[in-house]
């Protein structure tokens, strides 16, 4: 665990140094679940290489999906970048992992491409046996955003409400994280609620009885309910525990983030062996085992793989729709209900 925890700071380490110096590797690969991690390395890299006008410069192209095609990829990336040193090219959730064939081939064009380009890889999931994993590692840099240890995770937290003046005490903290869980956009999501529930007091220290007052209980529960409720096509009911959730102050992209990763978490349950113990499974997704048996293998059951797959590409298309501005976060997590 703690060589884990060395080797992402580390990596966090050279990260920020490329940023702060000016001087940048041919490809960041940046992987993991914790997507308040990768997101904000792929902001923070994407500014400090195009200015302020990031993903709106002409010199900024975004793939996503699996219809990426590594050609025209390719054929971007020997474009000359205009009126700066430097194109960059997002490669989000792509198929680059899963797609041996793409991987390989954009691995073997790593070595070719001109030094006017960047890649930004960010995958929820990869496949570190893969060659492209090995190139990414070797020309460039990576950070695994699962990696973050118990330390990072409760130093960050309590740097939170320290930012805002708060003081929280170790006891506090530790009852605030067995609510908000491990997931960083929530954890963040939920410290503010906390944060504005003691605005202006004036001992400016968080209490137990705050936490009590606005902190959701067992999130992930209600989003189990909500997967539950869509798989039933009880729109209703799924739609009212959305708004339950909403009144509670969670952030909408933390449901619509939660969502996608539990009908992922899902659809990999489903794809390993039917004898393959609940506690290796619980290894590989990093939950608790008693999440898979009492949790996951009940809710299997109400999908097919076909419905799966399909819930799955609605979520990654609904984010995809809220992230790059065409609709609110509320409003696509109201459509991804609808339409699944």
């Amino acid at each position: 665990m703690r060589k884990t925890e060395s080797d992402f700071r580390a990596q966090q380490v050279r990260i920020n140094k490329d940023i702060k110096e000016g001087s940048f590797a041919p490809v960041y690969l940046l992987y993991g679940e914790q997507a308040y991690l990768r997101n904000q390395n792929r902001d923070k890299l994407i500014r400090a290489m195009l200015g302020e006008e990031g993903r709106d410069s002409m010199n900024f192209s975004l793939f996503s999906g699996a219809d990426t095609d590594i050609l025209e990829v390719k054929d971007l990336a020997d474009t000359m970048p205009f009126f700066t040193d430097r194109r960059v090219i997002l490669l989000e959730e792509t198929q680059v992992f899963s797609d041996a064939d793409a991987g390989n081939a954009l691995a073997d064009y790593l070595s070719a491409m001109p030094e006017t380009c960047c890649l930004i890889l960010s995958q929820s999931k990869v496949d570190k046996r893969r060659t492209l994993f090995q190139a990414c590692k070797n020309k460039g840099a990576i950070l695994d955003c699962d990696a973050v240890g118990e330390d990072d995770l409760e130093r960050w937290a309590r740097s939170l409400f320290e930012k805002e003046g708060l003081q929280i005490g170790a006891r506090e903290l530790s009852r605030f994280l067995d609510s908000a869980g491990t997931d960083m956009l929530n954890i963040e999501s939920e410290a503010d609620k906390v944060i504005s529930y003691c605005y202006g007091r004036p001992d400016r220290v968080v209490h137990g009885a705050d936490l009590d007052a606005v902190c959701s209980p067992l999130l992930k529960d209600r989003i189990f309910e909500m997967t539950e409720a869509i798989s039933r096509r009880e729109k209703e009911k799924a739609l009212k525990i959305y708004m339950e959730l909403c009144l509670l102050q969670t952030a909408p992209q933390v449901i619509l983030s939660l969502l996608q990763r539990q009908f992922r978490q899902l659809l990999m349950v489903g794809e390993m062996s039917a004898d393959t113990p609940d506690k290796e499974i619980a290894a590989y997704l990093k939950v608790p085992p008693f999440v898979v048996s009492n949790k996951f293998r009940p809710c299997l059951r109400l999908f097919t793989r076909a419905q799966l797959t399909g819930a799955l590409d609605a979520c990654v298309q609904a984010d995809l729709d809220y992230r790059s501005g065409k609709i609110d976060a509320a409003r696509a997590v109201e459509i991804l209900i609808l339409s699944v």
